[in-house]
This record gives C-alpha cells, structure tokens and sequence, in this order.
C-alpha cells in the first residue's frame, strides 16, 4: 500500500519507508540492539506481510529474534508473516 503509484511518478517517500521499514525489521532479528522494536505499521508495510496488531509490538521484537530466517539480514515476507502469525497465537 505505502508504495502504491500514485500517477505523480515520485515514490521515493515510499520506498525510504520501505527500505526503513526492512532496516528496523533486520535490526530486530539482529537481537533489537538499538532497543527500538520495529513498529507495528513498519510490519505491516512489507508487500506480502499482515496482522500485525498494537498490542504486540514488543513481542514482535522478541520473536523476530527468535525466528527462524534463511538469510536473517534479507528475510522474506513469508518468513516475517510466519514469526507475526506465531506472536500472535497462530492466527
């Protein structure tokens, strides 16, 4: 949605969100060194990624760190859905 073409020909705001949004994303599966979890709408903004609720955002830092990821510094959205999936009760 976030990066949706607008018709202005300019979606660099969308993909700085994008591209901060998988940094903060990386960081968290990291082990969350800089003690700022990713956020529920920067979740939410990955193509391919859903259902990340308010209440769970600390949790959603804890289990991207303990997901399982075959390149843990370029995670799949299939990968980042399945870890929000399990946060949250397996929905």
């Amino acid at each position: 949605m976030c990066c949706r073409d607008t018709g202005d020909g300019d979606d660099k705001d969308g993909d700085d969100a994008l591209r901060d949004a998988m940094a903060a994303i990386v960081e968290d599966i990291a082990g969350n060194a800089d003690g700022t979890p990713a956020t529920v709408d920067q979740l939410n903004l990955i193509p391919g990624v859903s259902r990340a609720g308010a209440c769970c955002d600390n949790d959603y830092s804890t289990a991207l760190a303990a997901g399982s990821f075959a390149k843990p510094g370029e995670p799949t959205a299939e990968e980042i859905q399945r870890v929000i999936d399990d946060a949250n009760g397996g929905e």
